[in-house]
């Protein structure tokens, strides 16, 4: 029994120990045992934020890996500049960088699925949406574009994972 239990701590000691490789803005992230939330390689849309309102520190994906047919939690975490009382946050899906879908749940208020009004300070924004189940295997890009009550844009970002067959 004891061997077991070493032989079991020594292998999430691994797991958890081994950084998978941080890209873009983004930091390196651990990496993560199956049905994990994880951090994914993200970027902002153009390449920078400095006219957004909400400043992304980190995106991940819950659960890790992603599976086709099943529903994807997307978080994204950062600061905001300002309070912002309502809004919308929009996302689409591409493959290889081909547009694949927006689903049914693409498009819905900024306040649907987080808590608002939010003021200055830390922020956690989430979005759901449906893999489609006849999604292929390969790399995804996941376009999530969040804008206020005014219709002014506080942050976009592309978030990267890979359905596996």
């Amino acid at each position: 029994m004891g061997r077991v239990a070493l032989v079991w701590g020594l292998g999430l000691f691994l797991i958890l120990a081994e950084a998978v490789e941080g890209e873009g803005a983004s930091q390196p992230a651990l990496k993560p045992t199956e049905g994990m939330t994880a951090s994914v390689k993200w970027e902002h849309c153009d390449g920078y934020d400095l006219n957004d309102r909400f400043h992304v520190r980190d995106v991940s994906v819950d659960p890790f890996p992603p599976r086709a047919g099943r529903a994807l939690s997307v978080l994204i975490r950062g600061d905001v500049d300002e309070c912002v009382l309502d809004g919308r946050l929009d996302c689409s899906l591409w493959y290889r960088g081909i547009y694949h879908t927006e689903g049914p749940d693409a498009e819905e208020g900024l306040c649907s699925r987080n808590r608002c009004p939010f003021c200055e300070g830390p922020v956690t924004l989430r979005k759901q949406l449906t893999i489609p189940g006849d999604a292929l295997p390969g790399p995804y890009t996941i376009h999530v574009e969040a804008t206020d009550q005014d219709q002014a844009r506080l942050t976009c970002v592309e978030a990267h994972i890979t359905l596996h067959a």
